[in-house]
């Protein structure tokens, strides 16, 4: 089993030793807040990776896809951020829940893509407009 420290009590060698992949058998990545990017290659055949995130509470992130598709964690008001691999991990666990990499990918659909939301076939008729900044489209279509 290999575990990994990344946060404000890991040593330099731990932060640089980005992307994390622990390798053939089970590994625990214990990542504390606040952390910059870390980024969790694949998991071997048959592994049970964890990522523990436990000193901070699901309530705490974002789970959407980045610009790669790749699932990402990313804590709420900072640009801190994971990303993972497909089924780099098990699941993760929060102080409050433990999710597995399939719940993960349900909030990542839920949530799309930081910053693109596409619904092709619909015309939009206005643009919602909040502080001087376009925040999504009014549809015309009705009947759907």
């Amino acid at each position: 089993m290999t575990a990994a420290t990344v946060g404000p009590s890991a040593t330099p060698a731990a932060k640089a030793s980005l992307p994390l992949n622990g390798g053939d058998g089970d590994d625990t990545y214990l990542i504390a807040a606040p952390f910059d990017y870390v980024h969790i290659a694949g998991a071997g055949d048959f592994d049970v990776d964890v990522l523990d995130l436990t000193s901070m509470a699901f309530s705490d992130v974002i789970v959407d896809y980045d610009p790669n598709y790749d699932i990402q964690i990313s804590l709420l008001g900072t640009e801190s951020r994971i990303v993972l691999d497909y089924h780099s991990v098990a699941e993760a666990r929060f102080s409050d829940q433990t999710l597995s990499f399939d719940d993960l990918e349900t909030f990542a659909d839920i949530n799309g893509r930081r910053g693109v939301d596409i619904f092709s076939g619909f015309s939009g008729s206005d643009m919602l407009i909040e502080d001087g900044t376009v925040v999504g489209v009014r549809t015309g279509v009705k009947g759907v």
